[in-house]
């Protein structure tokens, strides 16, 4: 029996128990207000599914370092990491959660199959440096602290620094270490809302990004202006 047929037998199998295993069942459950007592224990039964995930998880960690789950879109696979990774900590690991839907490239520049249409399924189409390189700015924030930003403001030519990115209250913090006016930082929470910021200024800005950001914000900073991708500049 395959790990799928036996996760089919074992549903039918608890479907049974709980004396739920048609349709039609479903339906009297439903007509008779009792829906949400089922989802509560469809939701209960599902978090010890979860528990047990984070048990193997916990026995396996010297010899398995990466969990990764499949499954078609829209299965539940985020929501499912995330829950898991909620048990997991419950048993003192600490799992850094990666959501592939945020490393999707652009739809221009996705992959096309032999169809005609995009193939999100092919590895060409996940920003596979932008990964990796999140990856170590996730757990690695020394560079944060490396970069000498005393001398940036000993001159005091500023009126506004904005922040921006997944480290950017960490930064926020180390410039007001730096000597940076707090009431002069601004964090902000997209990559639009900075590139409105830019536009408006009505002078000129400095725009220092990481190498992790630097694509991303060249782009839309590039489009702003009118202008295309730096690798079709002529």
């Amino acid at each position: 029996m395959t790990k799928i047929e036996a996760a089919r037998q074992e549903y039918k199998d608890w479907c049974s128990a709980i004396g739920i295993d048609t349709i039609e069942k479903v339906n009297e459950v439903v007509q008779a207000g009792d829906a949400i007592p089922l989802i509560n224990l469809c939701e209960a039964r599902q978090e010890r599914k979860y528990a047990e995930a984070a048990d193997q998880i916990f026995w396996r960690r010297q010899h398995s370092s990466i969990v990764m789950i499949s499954g078609p879109s829209s299965s539940g696979k985020t929501s499912s990491s995330l829950r898991i990774a909620q048990q997991c900590k419950v048993l003192g690991i600490s799992p850094k959660v990666i959501e592939l839907d945020n490393y999707f490239k652009p739809r221009e520049q996705t992959p096309i199959d032999e169809n005609g249409e995009y193939d999100f399924e092919a590895l060409g189409a996940m920003n596979i440096e932008l990964l990796n390189d999140n990856l170590n700015d996730g757990t690695d924030i020394s560079w944060i602290y490396d970069a000498d930003y005393e001398s940036l403001f000993a001159a005091r030519r500023y009126e506004r620094i904005g922040v921006f990115g997944i480290r950017a209250q960490d930064m926020r913090l180390r410039l007001k270490y730096a000597g940076a006016d707090d009431s002069a930082v601004e964090v902000y929470s997209s990559l639009d809302e900075l590139a409105d910021a830019v536009k408006n200024a009505g002078r000129p800005v400095c725009v220092l990004p990481n190498y992790t950001a630097m694509l991303a914000v060249r782009d839309k900073l590039s489009s702003l202006a009118g202008g295309g991708k730096f690798w079709e500049a002529n």
